[in-house]
């Protein structure tokens, strides 16, 4: 326990659940969504990197931070076509570089990344004379995009290198795709704020 708590790793998982609001003009107006999500970093741990004017030690960790979120839209059907609906379902992964800050029980981690992003998207076609559907799906990748955020934590429980923390989490991400034509892509904007928990080590 004692060659843990000196360890340098500094680990976290969590789980919590994310408003999400996206914007993607190319496919469908604003979707707000409520889903469960995953957080986890690995970093190298500093020992005292500055100290409070209250004697409070400052520590710092940096390291890689990953988080797994999906939204879907719901289902809905063209005006003119009142015998199609569909629906889609979007996964993204956040990968990106994290630095943590720690001063007693409080935390603050700000990080900047990339965004990979997923759609599929269900098509199915009502037959009202014979009462039939037929649905098809079809799978597409977004470009790759920049994305950051900041999340804070307070250790609600602490016990050596073991934490249980309650954090909040603020990310946005942007249409900056990195090939650079963005001329010819369609705005998109993914905003979410999360709220859970986490083991920290």
């Amino acid at each position: 326990m004692l060659l843990l708590w000196l360890s340098p790793v500094a680990l976290s998982v969590g789980v919590g659940v994310a408003k999400q609001s996206a914007l993607d003009t190319g496919y469908y107006p604003e979707i707000e969504d409520l889903s469960p999500t995953v957080e986890a970093s690995l970093g190298y741990r500093f020992p005292a990197v500055a100290t409070l004017p209250s004697g409070m030690p400052v520590s710092a960790a940096v390291g890689i931070r990953a988080g797994l979120s999906r939204y879907t839209t719901p289902e809905s059907g063209d005006p003119d076509l009142v015998v199609e609906t569909w629906h889609r379902e979007v996964r993204a992964l956040d990968l990106g570089a994290i630095c943590i800050l720690q001063v007693d029980r409080f935390s603050v981690a700000p990080w900047l990344g990339a965004r990979f992003a997923n759609s599929r998207l269900a098509t199915t076609a009502h037959d009202l004379a014979h009462g039939t559907d037929e649905t098809s799906t079809m799978t597409f990748g977004r470009p790759i995009l920049l994305s950051g955020g900041v999340t804070v934590g307070a250790d609600l429980y602490a016990s050596g290198p073991h934490r249980f923390t309650l954090f909040l989490t603020a990310q946005l991400t942007s249409s900056s795709d990195f090939d650079g034509d963005l001329d010819d892509s369609p705005d998109y904007r993914y905003s979410a704020i999360t709220v859970g928990g986490a083991y920290r080590l």
